[in-house]
């Protein structure tokens, strides 16, 4: 299992309840993985929120960073997470 620390901000923070959470995953889990698990856990609205309107995620306006580091330029979705890996989940911030 491997143990990960996942921050969340504006609208997914409200979607999930909480700013920080801590997920246990097995074996060796990518970038994908952990989308696919917090999608499953808190819903439709929250997925939609990390996707966008694409079906597959290739339509993200949103910045994630693992460990301070943006995942584009890691492995992208491949990025494999390590114990004790920070990941944060920033989704754009509209106004007018």
């Amino acid at each position: 299992m491997v143990k990960v620390t996942i921050k969340l901000y504006a609208r997914l923070m409200e979607l999930a309840g909480s700013s920080n959470l801590e997920l246990e995953m097995p074996g060796k889990p990518c970038l994908k993985d952990l989308i696919e698990k917090l999608s499953e856990r808190f819903g439709t609205h929250f997925k939609n929120a990390l996707t966008g309107p694409s079906d597959e995620y290739g339509h993200y306006f949103l910045s994630i960073l693992i460990n301070d580091r943006d995942f584009n330029k890691l492995a992208g979705f491949k990025t494999e997470l390590k114990e004790n890996d920070v990941v944060k989940i920033i989704p754009p911030i509209f106004g007018g």
